[in-house]
């Protein structure tokens, strides 16, 4: 039975429908909106409707112009171009719009100022911004925000254009949010107003950040920059700037969070390798605490980021001369070939053997634990491992606990995968 069968052969009991999910990968999904332009379930309190990105075009009108359901409570939209503005969408615990066409800030920020006891919100799409909405006077004012959502603890806004992520910024105040995720890219004309929307929710950003006892920071290809502390979780794309750039952005907030991240514990993932890579880890160096490190590449669409190896096997040539990152204890990587990886045990003998005043930089921290795994193309179990490598990993480990796929060596000579 395909999709239309079904649902027409359910729709005679629409009026007790209290839930719609409708997850569509293929096909035309009209036959489903025919079905609602008489009007909606009286009894729906919670829809979902998605289909795949691109699959529909043009705004459609959601219950035949009619108002959404008075019972409606939670809705989410997923590349299903629908008009808000009709629906007269109120009273929401839960909203959620992701990969929609274009739509107005003004319909959506409607929504949200009509739903004071709104707990989740996620906008995952562009949302445009008129001129005439960037005045309107629902807008507040800096420092003196609109809507008030005392009930709100998830927000999420990702891929919205710096305009649009300014407006939601400076006029939601949500005093008992629990979860804020920022998701954005920055050219050279919009670091000014990232920081401009940041600046509405400093109040915020330190009472998610408060109790942190540690963070993590991701860095990836394209100069992605991702710090995830306490209930903050922002995502950077900066590949367009220059490295100098995006690391003042990235100090900048690492500096108005309303505590210093520069003797916190931090948890830095490196994933695939850009050129700029070894700048941007000796940035890290100086400004954080990097005492857990993990090196991962993709084996298929993953870049060399073995290159680093190196880096991390010597003291810089930059004044002053340090070893990059010499607090890291515990070391994570993917980076294990079938044979070879002499790169790697050279690393760890260097460190473990360095000592302080040599070569005018102090030596790093030994490591405590040393996690490793397999990158090799294509699936094996057990993975392929080369014990030469891994009994070499134990002599220069200095006590070191070592762990192979996960499982921790005891007796690495007579080791047996």
């Amino acid at each position: 039975m395909n999709w239309s069968a079904f649902f027409l052969s359910v729709v005679g009991c629409m009026g007790h429908w209290r839930t719609l999910n409708v997850a569509l990968e293929l096909g035309d999904w009209d036959f489903m909106l025919e079905n609602f332009k008489k009007g909606a379930p009286p009894s729906l309190e919670v829809l979902h409707l998605s289909a795949r990105a691109g699959q529909s075009s043009g705004d459609t009108v959601l219950f035949g112009e009619n108002p959404a359901p008075p019972r409606l409570k939670e809705i989410s939209l997923v590349s299903i171009p629908i008009k808000l503005a009709p629906l007269q969408l109120g009273g929401l615990k839960s909203f959620t719009i992701e990969r929609m066409e274009m739509i107005s800030a003004a319909d959506v920020l409607n929504v949200v100022r009509g739903s004071p006891a709104i707990e989740f919100i996620s906008f995952r799409c562009p949302v445009d911004v008129h001129p005439s909405h960037q005045a309107s006077p629902h807008s507040g004012a800096f420092g003196s925000p609109s809507i008030h959502l005392n009930s709100l603890t998830h927000l999420s806004l990702s891929d919205l254009p710096m305009p649009s992520l300014n407006l939601v910024l400076s006029t939601i105040a949500a005093p008992h949010l629990q979860t804020l995720e920022i998701d954005c890219e920055l050219q050279e004309a919009s670091i000014g107003e990232l920081l401009e929307a940041l600046r509405h929710q400093l109040a915020t950003l330190a009472r998610l950040t408060a109790n942190a006892q540690t963070f993590k920071v991701c860095l990836s290809s394209y100069a992605c920059y991702r710090i995830v502390i306490g209930g903050l979780d922002l995502m950077l794309f900066m590949d367009e700037l220059l490295v100098n750039a995006s690391e003042e952005t990235f100090d900048w907030v690492c500096n108005h969070l309303g505590r210093s991240l520069k003797d916190l514990p931090a948890y830095l993932e490196a994933i695939d390798w850009e050129p700029e890579i070894p700048s941007r880890l000796e940035w890290f160096t100086h400004h954080l605490t990097i005492t857990q490190l993990k090196l991962h590449s993709d084996p298929y669409f993953g870049t060399a980021l073995e290159t680093i190896i190196p880096f991390l096997s010597r003291p810089t040539t930059s004044t002053p001369m340090t070893w990059l990152l010499p607090q890291v204890e515990i070391i994570e990587t993917n980076l294990v070939w079938g044979d070879g990886n002499a790169d790697i045990v050279k690393m760890i003998n260097n460190r473990h053997s360095a000592e302080s005043g040599k070569d005018g930089a102090a030596a790093p921290k030994a490591f405590r634990e040393i996690w490793l795994s397999y990158r090799g193309k294509g699936y094996r179990n057990p993975p392929l491992v080369d014990l030469e490598f891994l009994q070499e990993v134990g002599r220069v480990a200095n006590g070191a606990d070592v762990y192979w796929e996960k499982e921790k060596l005891t007796d690495i000579d007579n080791y047996k995968p």
